[in-house]
Order: C-alpha cells, then sequence, then structure tokens
C-alpha cells in the first residue's frame, strides 16, 4: 500500500516534529518537517494503527519555542488475498541494451497477464520519468525502477499493492581508453604499433568483425597512417573511431648531398650509376622516390635519366627519408660545324652552323683568311643573331661589314665544356659568285 507525503502547515513559519509510536514500514519513525510517502504492507488480517505525534517548533535566534504536540493516526488496512498472485513471478526482464538507450522490456508469463486481465482488478505499472502503463506488457523502457501496483475493483479505499519491484539496469557506456602508439624504428620499416582498451557494453567484444579475447588490444608491424576501427559487444552496440600513427620516426637520417644536374659526356658512355656524385654514408640509388629496391651498382646509364639518392647508416640500419634528385644529362663533348656557306640569299647554308653549340653558351669563334688575318670574330656565338654569313666583322683586308669573297677560310672556335677538349679547328668554304 502506498501512504501519501503528510504535508504540516502553519500560518506563523513554525516547523514540525513528528514521531510515529510504532513500525508501519517508514525509516526512521520520527523526523522533522513533512512525513513522506512510503510503500508498507500488512500481511495481518487486522488493521495496523499507528500515532503519531506532531509538535510544532519555532527558532528565533538562539531560543527554540515548542507548541502543543498533536496526535492522529495512520490506519494500514490488511493486505489483499489476491488468489494466485503467485503467477506474477514468472516474468522474463529485459535490461537496457546499451548505455543511454530505452529498449528495456519486462513480459509476464500468459498465466499473469490472464491474472491481470481478470475483471476483479485493476492495475498500473509506474516507473522513472512519470512512466506509467496499464497494459500487462511494457516495453520501450529506460533504464530505473519499476513498480506494479494491483487493487480491487470492489476495495472502497481504493488502495493499491505493490505486487512487483523490478530495476531495469543499463551497462556502462562502450568506450576505448588507454590509447597508445609507438613510431616506426625507421623510415622504410613497418615496425610502428598500436595499442587500446576496451571497456563497458557487454562482453565479448569484436574489433572489425574480429572476435577478441580480452579488452586489451595491440597490433604491431604497422606504417605510419589512420587506422579506423569498428568495436560492436555482444548487444549489438557500435563505436567507430581512429588512430593515427604519425609519419616520423624514431631514428632519422639525412639525406645525401650534390649537384642536382650532372653532365656526362657521350664518348664516355656507358656508365655505372655508381659513377654519379652523391655524398653521404651509404648512398642508394633509385629509380623513384617511393621505390624500395636500390639499383644495383653496376645499374648503366645510357640517356638522359632522373635518378634519387638515399643515405643509408647501417649502424641502424635505417634509411633516408627524403632523397636527392639527380638529373643526369648526356652531353656531345665536341660540337660538330657545317663547314660550308653560300652567300646567295636562298636561305640555304647562309650561316656556319655548329652543332649542339647551344650546350656551350660560353664561347670565343674567330674566322681567319687564307693569309692567316682575321676577318670575323664574337663571342657567345649561337647559331642565331650571333652568327657568321660570310660577312666580315672586322676591318684590314676587306672592308668591315662586307661580303667576304669566294675561297677558303680557318675556324678557330674556343668552348667550355666537362667533355675531352674545348676547342675545335678546322676550315671552311665561303660561296660568293652569285652576288
Amino acid at each position: 500500500e502506498l501512504v501519501p507525503e503528510l504535508i504540516f502547515n502553519s500560518p506563523n513559519g513554525s516547523n514540525f516534529r513528528w514521531e510515529i509510536d510504532r513500525n508501519i514500514g517508514l525509516s526512521p519513525t520520527s523526523g522533522v518537517g513533512n512525513i513522506p510517502s512510503f510503500t508498507t504492507q500488512n500481511p495481518t488480517e487486522d488493521p495496523i494503527v499507528a500515532t503519531v505525534t506532531v509538535t510544532p517548533f519555532l527558532v528565533t535566534g538562539n531560543t527554540s519555542c515548542d507548541g502543543n504536540p498533536e496526535e492522529f493516526t495512520i490506519t494500514i488496512q490488511p493486505d489483499p488475498i489476491i488468489l494466485g498472485i503467485e503467477v506474477l513471478d514468472n516474468y522474463e526482464l529485459n535490461n537496457v541494451s546499451c548505455f543511454g538507450a530505452d529498449d528495456g522490456s519486462i513480459t509476464l508469463s500468459q498465466e499473469g497477464e490472464d491474472l491481470l486481465n481478470d475483471s476483479s482488478y485493476d492495475f498500473t505499472w509506474n516507473g522513472p520519468d512519470n512512466f506509467t502503463s496499464n497494459t500487462t506488457n511494457i516495453s520501450g523502457l529506460a533504464p530505473g525502477n519499476y513498480t506494479l501496483e494491483i487493487v480491487e475493483v470492489d476495495d472502497p479505499n481504493e488502495c493499491f499493492f505493490v505486487v512487483l519491484e523490478l530495476t531495469i539496469e543499463e551497462p556502462e557506456p562502450l568506450e576505448v581508453n588507454s590509447i597508445a602508439t609507438n613510431l616506426a624504428f625507421c623510415f622504410g620499416e613497418d615496425d610502428a604499433s598500436l595499442s587500446f582498451t576496451i571497456s563497458g557494453g557487454t562482453p565479448p567484444y569484436t574489433v572489425n568483425s574480429e572476435e577478441i579475447e580480452q579488452s586489451q588490444v595491440e597490433l604491431q608491424d604497422l606504417g605510419p597512417g589512420v587506422y579506423d576501427f569498428e568495436i560492436e559487444d555482444a548487444n549489438g552496440c557500435i563505436i567507430e573511431f581512429d588512430i593515427t600513427i604519425p609519419d616520423e620516426y624514431i631514428n632519422v637520417v639525412p639525406p645525401p648531398t650534390g649537384e642536382p644536374r650532372q653532365e656526362v659526356c657521350l664518348e664516355d658512355l656507358p656508365i655505372t650509376v655508381s659513377e654519379i656524385n652523391a655524398n653521404g654514408l651509404e648512398v642508394q640509388w633509385f629509380l623513384s622516390p617511393d621505390d624500395d629496391t636500390p639499383l644495383p651498382n653496376d645499374f648503366p646509364i645510357r640517356e638522359d635519366i632522373i635518378l634519387y639518392a638515399k643515405n643509408l647508416d647501417r649502424t641502424i640500419g635505417c634509411l633516408s627519408r627524403e632523397s636527392l634528385e639527380v638529373r643526369v644529362v648526356i652531353i656531345e663533348g665536341i660540337p660538330e660545324i657545317n663547314n660550308y656557306i653560300s652567300v646567295n640569299d636562298n636561305r640555304l647554308n647562309d650561316n656556319l652552323n655548329v652543332v649542339n653549340i647551344e650546350q656551350y653558351p660560353n664561347n670565343r669563334m674567330r674566322i681567319y683568311n687564307r693569309y692567316g688575318k682575321l676577318v670575323w670574330e664574337t663571342e657567345n656565338y649561337d647559331n642565331l643573331e650571333n652568327s657568321f654569313r660570310g660577312m666580315a666583322n672586322v676591318g684590314g683586308t676587306t672592308k668591315q661589314n662586307n661580303f667576304l669573297p669566294t675561297g677558303t677560310y680557318y675556324y678557330i672556335l674556343q668552348y667550355n665544356s666537362p667533355c675531352r677538349g674545348d676547342i675545335k679547328k678546322g676550315f671552311l668554304q665561303i660561296d660568293n659568285t652569285s652576288r
């Protein structure tokens, strides 16, 4: 039987002290202020009558004054005799599946449903957050305490009696704790690791659909990157998260140093990759900065190519992450000269053409007649605007800026080359008969 809260009122603001002379289900049996509501039972055949003494008092400063006590009674009626009530003890209780969910349920046996549906009784389920229901089975329940109260329809006092007190529980939140990562020892090695601990929820757990036997998870032989995880417990509760292993390493080896452009003479080919200049501990060469396998030392170079050099520190067994990019350029060490000029405005053989002269921009060209007299000279010869077209630019034997007569002349080309030779001499023929 539910005894409602007893509220005392006083016009002058005094408080109340109360005391009950016997145990009727309320503990403690004395107190100050209002008497709280409580639930009690009377399994006897006779009413239980308790006397309540209430004394008003007023506190002013350090002085407390008591008023005249008054008495009243609380009567607890005998519990009704409900035939077959024991069938309500057969029920199925399902707790909340996941933290924060409201999918708990209480299902009575068929006999219990039949008892509650008897026209002789009324019943009510009560629960947290003002939950009430007049259906025999209840579902969609949040965690908390639930009571089933029943009353005889013919009871003039409409006294409800609690016949079931049940608790819907919820698991602790499904969480991941103690996340830790260990960096890879050095670049190129997949020996990083991560670990975490699962707590809460309802074991056993699965990690990315794989069942685990313990809550501690550790993964090894990993490279840098982002790793995604889905944790599911036995009730189907799921959390998703990711762990990042930084793109960093315990040991860092600097890359080799050297010139980013290196020229190789055509006449020196083939050469091997070991002949390319780079300064480092133990230089290894690769065709790509992302390659894992270095080139052999006897790898041949026969044409223009881009190579990547990395440092290997054998004392710790680590390779540099960064690389030195080297462009290998094949150059022809000796320019070729077309030694015929026709001065006839037909745009054929109009100038002295030097093949590959663009590779040697720092040069000097001089042309002499057959008597050894200088008739033309320039620096930075380029086959274009600055080229010899059969016209003198040095006064003396021929007037300056006049075309030279037909005949044999001699050239001397000086140029800066990393290859063999830096001077080229020869003759050229000028045909001026058509002018």
